[in-house]
């Protein structure tokens, strides 16, 4: 891995047209390496599965935000039909007892 610090070192400083000696060129690419190393641990970058996990929870609450009374069961979550000899109750098909849905 030095070798890629010490060849970044040595094209940057030949583009700002620095001569370095090897020692120096040494020195530096250790360091410019040690410091890479240490700023991924200061820094960490975000788990791509937590930022997935972030976006799924807010596309969820944005579509439970989205939702709107049922129709259906008028936001009770129930369904009830009269028959002439009794009456039926069950769970809304429509918002599946929930009371509301996406309009």
């Amino acid at each position: 891995m030095t070798d890629y610090w010490t060849e970044c070192i040595e094209t940057a400083a030949d583009e700002c047209g620095l001569l370095l000696t090897a020692e120096q060129l040494e020195c530096l690419a250790g360091a410019a390496e040690s410091g890479h190393q240490y700023y991924g641990q200061a820094y960490p970058s975000p788990s791509p599965s937590l930022d997935t996990e972030t976006e799924r929870l807010r596309r969820e609450l944005k579509q439970e935000r989205d939702k709107v009374m049922c129709p259906e069961c008028r936001g009770t979550g129930v369904e009830i039909v009269y028959f002439s000899d009794r009456v039926s109750r069950s769970e809304c098909y429509r918002c599946r007892g929930k009371g509301r849905v996406l309009p």
